[in-house]
């Protein structure tokens, strides 16, 4: 699921801006665009679940993840990124690195351009 600071995550990716306003329209473009980030089947799978609106920083887009492998399992967030304008997504931090969504909040508002 990357001077100034980049993950490796973030290398080689462009500084444009994406401009999705909502979860919804990111979650419509990845679809329209082939792609299975939100699809039902994966987000079951994963027991996934969006935790948060989009968070613009940086000229880029942002929003945290939660998943747990069994239902009684805590939740554990996960920091993504909207990459492109087709609604690719990456991951930004490990998966499931955060056991608070407060966490995984400060991690992006500490991320470097």
């Amino acid at each position: 699921m990357e001077g100034s600071y980049k993950t490796k995550k973030e290398e080689g990716r462009t500084n444009k801006m994406t401009n999705f306003k909502t979860i919804a329209e990111l979650k419509q473009t990845n679809k329209n665009n082939g792609m299975y980030f939100f699809s039902k089947d994966t987000m079951k799978f994963f027991n996934s679940k969006i935790e948060f609106k989009l968070i613009n920083k940086n000229n880029k887009q942002y929003f945290i993840t939660s998943e747990r492998y069994y239902k009684d399992d805590p939740k554990l967030y996960t920091v993504r990124m909207v990459t492109d304008e087709k609604a690719s997504i990456q991951t930004v931090s490990e998966f499931q690195e955060f056991n608070t969504i407060e966490k995984a909040r400060q991690y992006i508002k500490e991320l470097k351009q």
